[in-house]
């Protein structure tokens, strides 16, 4: 079989250069706008650099506050006018995941303070849930106290909802 040459054929624009031929210099690069090492600064270290927007805390906190309100409305549904108690730790855990993740977005407030509000409105929204369920039943004729009501009738599945409701939003707001 014959040996061709394709260096001189038209597939190939750029003929290849001959042994010993120095390669032409790259083009020249434009300069950086700014230092490579500028992008692991943060924002207020950069001179110049534009304010960046914080989000208000509030917003989280709201969302939070109406989670913990229809939770406990939803407790009062389930456990009062449907008689149901299984639910009621999906319930708990549920919204106290809703509320982290909500505390948890506001992130101008530290670590700890978030925990801290995430856990007070989980725990605020079983026990003001608790307290609609006893409503609830002096509605229907009950006679009991609060304590008395909700040690006969729900005994220790109180606990456990106030367990998984603060420990879901101690997770979910880190």
């Amino acid at each position: 079989m014959p040996v061709v040459d394709r260096s001189e054929s038209p597939e190939s624009p750029v003929p290849s250069p001959a042994p010993g031929d120095r390669r032409a210099a790259p083009p020249a690069r434009a300069p950086l706008t700014r230092p490579p090492g500028e992008r692991y600064r943060g924002p207020d270290e950069i001179d110049g650099a534009p304010e960046t927007a914080v989000t208000p805390p509030f917003s989280g906190l709201a969302v939070a506050a109406i989670t913990g309100l229809a939770g406990s409305a939803l407790t009062v549904v389930l456990g009062g006018v449907l008689s149901l108690s299984t639910g009621l730790l999906v319930v708990a855990g549920g919204v106290g995941w809703i509320i982290g993740r909500s505390v948890g977005t506001a992130a101008s407030l530290p670590v700890g303070a978030r925990r801290a509000i995430a856990l007070g409105l989980a725990l605020e929204s079983v026990v003001v849930g608790q307290v609609g369920l006893w409503l609830y039943a002096l509605s229907e004729g009950g006679v009991l106290g609060p304590l008395e009501y909700v040690g006969q009738t729900w005994g220790p599945l109180v606990l456990v909802q106030l367990a998984v409701a603060g420990v879901s939003a101690w997770w979910a707001s880190r």
